[in-house]
């Protein structure tokens, strides 16, 4: 990871914690604009925390975990590279066009979601803060890219374990088909074997 990941994640877990900060210092939460009582300030409170516990952790385990990701690349590379001698090409095009279309959905879902949230709150004459918009808005895209890397990553292995199976299959056939030849030749020998002493 390089240096830019690094202040990447620290600016966004300081804008995601101050956010979160100010909007618990401030007991304001998109639930809170709807009705407030003890027990909406309990959820309030623990959602948030929640929020909060949920991105750091992700955040976290992204630069810790980071060396076993890079291992999970570069034996998919491995992989392309040893299918590439063998003659097979693995189809990019399709986990291309799967990674555009999970990310143009999952972001479809999120801006609705949060767009129909804003217009609710506008049509009841209230204007969220800044603070509450990113902590909504931040606590859904964390987990959007954490799912998403997921996907991308079972997407490819799924796609490489096809393209495998379908090696081992025509070597099968390559090894029964040889494997009933010589069969066939050694009942031939024997048949000869046995024709020749009578």
């Amino acid at each position: 990871m390089s240096l830019f990941g690094f202040i990447n994640i620290a600016l966004y877990i300081l804008l995601y914690g101050s956010c979160y900060i100010i909007s618990l210092l401030r007991e304001e939460s998109v639930a809170g604009y709807f009705f407030r009582n003890k027990i909406s300030d309990v959820g309030n409170t623990m959602q948030i925390c929640n929020g909060l516990i949920t991105g750091t952790v992700i955040y976290i385990s992204a630069v810790t975990q980071r060396c076993k990701m890079l291992r999970v690349i570069e034996t998919l590379h491995n992989l392309d590279k040893n299918f590439a001698n063998i003659g097979i090409k693995v189809k990019y095009s399709r986990i291309y066009r799967f990674s555009i279309v999970m990310l143009t959905f999952k972001s479809l879902v999120i801006g609705v979601y949060f767009m129909g949230v804003y217009r609710l709150l506008m049509s009841m004459n209230i204007t969220p803060s800044f603070t509450v918009c990113v902590t909504f808005f931040l606590q859904h895209s964390v987990l959007f890219l954490a799912i998403c890397l997921f996907c991308f990553v079972a997407r490819s292995f799924e796609r490489r374990l096809v393209i495998l199976n379908k090696i081992m299959f025509v070597y099968r056939r390559i090894v029964v088909q040889s494997s009933l030849k010589m069969i066939s030749y050694f009942i031939d020998l024997i048949a000869a074997r046995f024709s020749m002493r009578q």
